[in-house]
């Protein structure tokens, strides 16, 4: 479903059906496995453009089991696109956030955010009026958007479980 068509967004329900699969399988991995990104080389910093500096998330990048890679991916119909180059599984405590930005243009083409678990929403993404748009965060969505669109994720607040997140990404 197109959410909105001049900015190219397309929200893809229940595009992963094995939600619970995945985060019993992330739960099996060691912490040390989600590295913060507030300790990662300037060149995978995201430079945000609402001033928070660094992002403070933590991201489970190369430390995926054979089976959690297969999940990750066993229910996606990816379409005409092959399977994706990398995958990322994000992990947001209370206190965590991602800073407004926009992604930077070169590093990847494509890349398909899905939402696995929250409390409640706080995936935003800004329209060029700088208009606030909040997507539902429902378990298994998708949602495709431009490289260059400005985004967010707003803090998760202390009442709040962890927040869960799966990016698909091709270079």
């Amino acid at each position: 479903m197109n959410i909105d068509n001049l900015y190219r967004i397309k929200l893809l329900d229940n595009y992963v059906s094995n939600v619970n699969e995945i985060l019993e399988e992330v739960h099996l991995h060691h912490s040390s496995a989600f590295k913060p990104r507030s300790e990662e080389s300037e060149f995978y910093k995201i430079k945000t453009i609402c001033g928070k500096g660094a992002t403070m998330y933590s991201i489970m990048y190369h430390f995926f089991s054979p089976r959690l890679k297969e999940l990750c991916v066993e229910t996606v119909d990816f379409g005409k696109f092959p399977r994706p180059d990398e995958i990322v599984i994000n992990k947001y405590p209370p206190g965590s956030y991602l800073g407004k930005h926009r992604d930077g243009a070169g590093k990847y083409w494509k890349f398909q955010l899905i939402f696995l678990k929250s409390t409640r929403s706080h995936f935003t993404w800004y329209d060029r009026e700088n208009n606030a748009h909040l997507v539902e965060e429902i378990p298994g969505r998708g949602l495709e958007m431009p490289v260059n669109i400005i985004h967010e994720s707003t803090v998760i607040a202390p009442d709040e479980e962890d927040k869960y997140s799966m990016v698909f990404i091709w270079r």
